[in-house]
C-alpha cells in the first residue's frame, strides 16, 4: 500500500496541474480572447470562470486578457503647428474602449501600446485640422454685424461614466475658445452626436466646417447639460484691445 503513495501523489499533481491550466478568470473590467494555435476560437466579455484546453505550450491554447472599460490616453505638452504658422502647446487626451476584441487583435495584436501609438499619430493630425483661428459659420446662427471667426483652443470628448461600473454612460464634451458665437457649442455637440450615433461619417463635421455655411444638416443639441465652466480675462490693461480683437471680422487660417 505504501508503495502506491508516490504514484498517487504524482497522479494527483498531474490532475491538479491540468485543472489549474484549464481555468481562467475574467473580472468585471476585463475581456478575454481564447487563441488556439494563434487563431481566435472564442471571446469572453462577461465576468466569470471559464475553461480552455489545459496545454498552452506550442500555442495550443492561450488566453489574452484585454481591458473592458473606458481607457484614457494622455498626451502632455504637445507642440502643434496649425495653419498660418501659429503654434499651440496642447495637453490632450483620448478616452476610448475596446469594443471589438477580434478587430483589436487583428489590428494591433491586442497590444495597448501599439494602439496608443496609432492614436498619437491620428490625434496629432486631428489637432492641426481643428485648432486655431477658423470660420465657424457652419456652426453658428447668423446675427447681423457679428463675426463667426473664432479661435478654438480645446475640443475633447470623453466618457464621464463607465457603464460597466456605475451605469451612468455620460459623455462630457469640453470646448474652449477665445469667444463663442450664437449656438456654436450646441451645434458642435449636435454634429459630434451624429457621428457617435452613426448617422453621419467621421469626416463630415470637418467638411461642414470647411464649407463655411450653415445648413439644416447640423442639428443644434438641446440646451440642458450645457454649462459655462469659467471665463478667463486678460490683464486690465489689455481688456479693450482684447474685446476689439474678438469682435473684429478676422480672417481664418486656411
Amino acid at each position: 500500500m505504501n508503495n502506491r503513495w508516490p504514484f498517487v501523489a504524482v497522479l494527483a499533481a498531474i490532475v491538479l496541474f491540468l485543472v489549474y491550466s484549464s481555468i481562467f478568470v475574467v473580472n468585471a473590467r476585463q475581456q478575454a480572447i481564447v487563441l488556439r494555435f494563434g487563431e481566435i476560437v472564442d471571446v469572453k466579455t462577461e465576468p466569470g470562470i471559464y475553461f480552455k484546453l489545459p496545454f498552452s505550450f506550442f500555442d495550443a491554447d492561450t488566453v489574452q486578457m484585454l481591458e473592458n472599460r473606458v481607457l484614457r490616453f494622455d498626451l502632455d505638452n504637445i507642440r502643434v503647428q496649425v495653419s498660418g504658422g501659429k503654434f499651440y502647446e496642447v495637453d490632450a487626451f483620448i478616452a476610448y474602449r475596446i469594443s471589438d476584441p477580434r478587430v483589436f487583435r487583428a489590428a494591433v495584436s491586442g497590444k495597448i501600446e501599439l494602439a496608443e501609438a496609432r492614436l498619437r499619430t491620428r490625434l496629432d493630425a486631428a489637432l492641426r485640422r481643428v485648432y486655431g483661428l477658423r470660420d465657424f459659420a457652419a456652426y453658428c446662427k447668423p446675427r447681423d454685424g457679428a463675426t463667426t471667426i473664432r479661435d478654438l483652443q480645446l475640443l475633447t470628448v470623453t466618457a464621464g461614466g463607465d457603464r460597466a461600473t456605475d451605469g451612468a454612460g455620460l459623455l462630457l464634451i469640453d470646448v474652449t475658445a477665445d469667444a463663442f458665437c450664437h449656438s456654436m457649442v450646441r451645434s458642435l455637440v449636435g454634429a459630434l452626436l451624429a457621428v457617435g450615433e452613426g448617422r453621419t461619417a467621421v469626416e463630415r463635421p470637418a467638411e461642414l466646417l470647411a464649407a463655411g455655411r450653415r445648413t439644416a444638416e447640423i442639428a443644434v443639441a438641446p440646451a440642458h447639460g450645457l454649462t459655462l465652466m469659467g471665463v478667463d480675462y486678460p490683464p486690465d490693461a489689455d481688456l479693450v484691445a482684447r474685446a476689439a480683437q474678438t469682435r473684429a471680422l478676422r480672417g481664418p487660417h486656411r
